[in-house]
């Protein structure tokens, strides 16, 4: 099933770290006044582009191009299940802090 361990565990460290990451700066209002965002990372204002946030979504991509590169069965759900997870934990996680 797992065809390359370190690709894996890359991947699930690099989502861990977006996530998180994702949440800490939207705490911290660092994406105030947001117009624009893809699976729940903002990325833009009417001001321009956070570039912060177009890091974090390359680095979310990332993570999952890494993910199902280092499965060899069950890619789909895989994808399905982390992409969930990236778009549904931050708002959960805010709404409770």
């Amino acid at each position: 099933m797992i065809s390359n361990q370190h690709l894996l565990t890359a991947a699930i460290l690099i989502l861990a770290i977006g996530i998180g990451l994702n949440i800490t700066l939207n705490q911290l209002g660092h994406f105030e006044g947001s117009n624009a965002s893809m699976i729940s990372i903002p990325i833009s204002s009417k001001q321009g582009y956070f570039a912060s946030g177009l890091a974090l979504l390359a680095m979310m991509v990332t993570g999952m191009i890494l993910l199902l590169v280092s499965l060899k069965q069950k890619r789909t759900a895989a994808l399905a299940i982390s992409l969930a997870a990236v778009i549904l934990i931050p708002p959960i996680i805010q709404s409770i802090l």
